[in-house]
């Protein structure tokens, strides 16, 4: 005679957060979450302040994640990290917090500060900035130089072990918005590193590898995951692109990216390559900037790979971020041309602010609360997915 199973009722069924909680508590830690009480860090961006090429992110590079900005030598990553901070800065006021960590040589912080990161010089740099200009600085210079939004880390350790270790502490610290390494492709092993003074060591037996970075990667992703409800940690890796040698002359070389580790092929969101398309020469013919073509090579999250853009670069105050507010505006029917040379940029329909372009952009440069305001506007309207320019 076959045994009768007793029927289950609803009433017997268990709740999605009973399985759950039963789950956690036979494994000792949070393993798994109801949808309805885990939160998507991403819907957070972090802007460039480049309109077109924020709006091609979906309003920035979506937080809690880990994305690439590659590229050749001197090619401009360092000027779009300048432009990651100074958005960070300008969103989140004092509350903005950064780690810049440095595997090639230091944050260039006047140059930095020309593009509007407020970042502090040391009293060695402010003394060694004297020594350069001839001049004893006043007060009033000293503490402008000494400004600072925000508290930004800065590490010059070439240690793949120690730099990723730092990385972790602070994430796990929940105290950044934001970290760089600057570049990953030159971080070095834990031998290497520990004797830097050994100069027989080969290059093959020096470099941290890839194994390393996938391990960190995923350990990264795995604190910030656990602190959703902090500041959304965000990493940035800059890598070098390999350039082929079958092109000579400016901007001849064709480029191709490596990345050499899974962390880096898989688990990356947004993979942006950077190459220089020209030159920007000034009236009398010299060379006062570059044109920056950027691509998504890689791109989830409501973005998508393939798309591309411009941006101009001046050697004196990095992307021109007014110029390519103005233009992107022009490209999506938000100006209309009034008399010969003015421009009307418009906000619904309504003008905002016209004049010729110098114009434009001297009143944009000056008034960053007015950028900020058609910025924001400008890249809302243009984005498909809402977004968050930071949690809440």
């Amino acid at each position: 005679m076959t045994k009768k199973t007793k029927k289950r009722t609803k009433q017997d069924k268990p709740t999605p957060e009973e399985v759950a909680n039963l789950i956690n508590s036979e494994l000792g830690y949070d393993a798994v979450s109801t949808a309805d009480s885990t939160l998507d860090m991403k819907i957070v961006r972090r802007p460039t302040g480049l309109a077109g090429l924020d709006i091609a992110l979906g309003g920035g590079f979506p937080a809690g994640t880990i994305h690439v900005i590659a590229g050749v030598e001197a090619v401009g990553k360092d000027a779009l990290i300048n432009m990651l901070l100074r958005m960070n800065q300008r969103i989140y006021g004092e509350d903005a917090c950064v780690f810049i960590g440095n595997t090639e040589s230091g944050h260039d912080k006047i140059w930095a500060r020309k593009m509007g990161v407020k970042i502090a010089m040391s009293d060695k740099e402010i003394s060694d900035y004297e020594a350069a200009h001839g001049e004893k600085f006043g007060k009033e210079t000293v503490d402008k130089l000494k400004e600072q939004i925000g508290a930004v880390y800065i590490s010059n350790e070439h240690s793949a072990r120690n730099m990723y270790g730092t990385i972790l502490k602070l994430a796990a610290m929940d105290v950044c918005q934001m970290f760089f390494i600057n570049s990953v492709d030159s971080l070095l092993s834990a031998a290497s590193a520990e004797d830097p003074t050994n100069a027989e060591r080969s290059n093959t037996e020096g470099m941290t590898s890839a194994a390393d970075l996938t391990s960190f990667v995923n350990k990264f992703l795995m604190v910030a995951g656990r602190k959703s409800n902090g500041t959304y940690p965000t990493l940035f890796l800059v890598q070098q692109g390999r350039a082929n040698i079958d092109g000579f002359g400016w901007g001849a070389r064709k480029y191709k990216t490596d990345t050499g580790a899974y962390a880096l092929k898989h688990l990356k969101i947004i993979d942006l390559l950077l190459k220089n398309k020209g030159q920007i020469l000034g009236s009398k013919k010299t060379k006062i900037g570059k044109t920056i073509e950027w691509t998504t090579q890689k791109a989830k999250f409501g973005t998508h790979d393939g798309v591309r853009g411009e941006y101009a670069l001046f050697f004196e105050s990095g992307p021109d971020r007014v110029g390519c507010l103005i233009d992107t505006m022009a490209a999506t029917g938000n100006t209309k041309v009034g008399s010969p040379g003015v421009i009307h940029l418009m906000r619904d329909g309504e003008t905002v602010i016209s004049g010729n372009r110098d114009q434009l952009k001297e009143k944009l440069t000056y008034d960053d609360n007015l950028f900020y305001e058609l910025y924001s506007w400008l890249v809302r309207k243009e984005c498909k997915n809402p977004f968050l320019l930071r949690e809440r």
